[in-house]
């Protein structure tokens, strides 16, 4: 029987200090064989930029669950110029995932 101290250890989860378990992420492939590596579903927090991309075939379907809420205001949509400035060591990755034709984003702080 496969047990709980066996998914830890397989997928590399840590203790929070609030209870339950965490993984960091870098990168992560979502799929539906844990036990190499893959996780049925992905947290992304707030405030943390995100892409994806196919790793075989044509076509996905992405669902994403918001919460508290959603509002479109509050959502940006990068350009790669400006990701490109706030992280230069990951210019090639930005430029991969990033629309090109998109504008600058509004705000000092944006």
């Amino acid at each position: 029987m496969i047990t709980a101290e066996h998914w830890i250890e397989t997928l590399g989860l840590e203790e929070h200090v609030e209870g339950g378990y965490f993984r960091r992420y870098r990168g992560a492939v979502v799929g539906q064989d844990p036990g190499q590596g893959q996780v049925l579903s992905l947290a992304v927090p707030g405030g943390v930029w995100k892409a994806s991309h196919l790793t075989d075939g044509d076509h996905g379907l992405i669902s994403e669950a918001v919460a508290p809420g959603f509002d479109y205001a509050d959502m940006t949509l990068a350009p790669a110029d400006h990701l490109v400035r706030l992280f230069p060591d990951h210019a090639e990755l930005v430029r991969r995932y990033c629309r090109p034709h998109l504008a600058e984003p509004a705000g000092p702080d944006a």
